[in-house]
């Protein structure tokens, strides 16, 4: 999950290597002042959520992940936070994601590999839509 004073977000990721390559991109991000907290799967997600729930204004989330994939977590984050922004990543063809993304109400997707250049325009996108709400 990531942070600034005013906006929060919850990176969930599934493998250390996915993990390195994520810190690696976000770590442009959090020169902008953004904290990350990270998730190793959706039951830590979850956990996160709960304890962090005013504070995460948006959560990249992989759909694929161990224990608890990104499409059954969504649901239950949303139930503490309704309004939460929520990203989708995933390495599946953006056409087998995108029917599920938008049925669940993700706000965007990301097709891996994406550049930090991607990464920081999606939640630049969807961080001042939700701020300005």
């Amino acid at each position: 999950m990531i942070q600034s004073t005013s906006n929060r977000f919850v990176l969930i990721k599934e493998v250390l290597l996915f993990y390195l390559t994520i810190r690696f991109h976000f770590s442009l991000v959090l020169k902008v002042c953004y904290q990350v907290l990270i998730a190793q799967n959706g039951v830590e997600a979850i956990a996160l959520m709960s304890q962090n729930q005013q504070r995460i204004r948006c959560v990249l989330m992989d759909l694929m992940m161990p224990t608890l994939d990104g499409l059954t977590t969504l649901p239950v984050l949303r139930r503490s936070n309704p309004n939460l922004c929520a990203i989708a990543m995933s390495g599946l063809t953006a056409t087998e994601s995108m029917t599920q993304v938008e049925r669940l109400g993700f706000q965007g997707f990301l097709q891996k590999p994406f550049t930090r250049k991607d990464l920081l325009q999606m939640l630049g996108l969807h961080l001042h839509s939700t701020h300005s709400d």
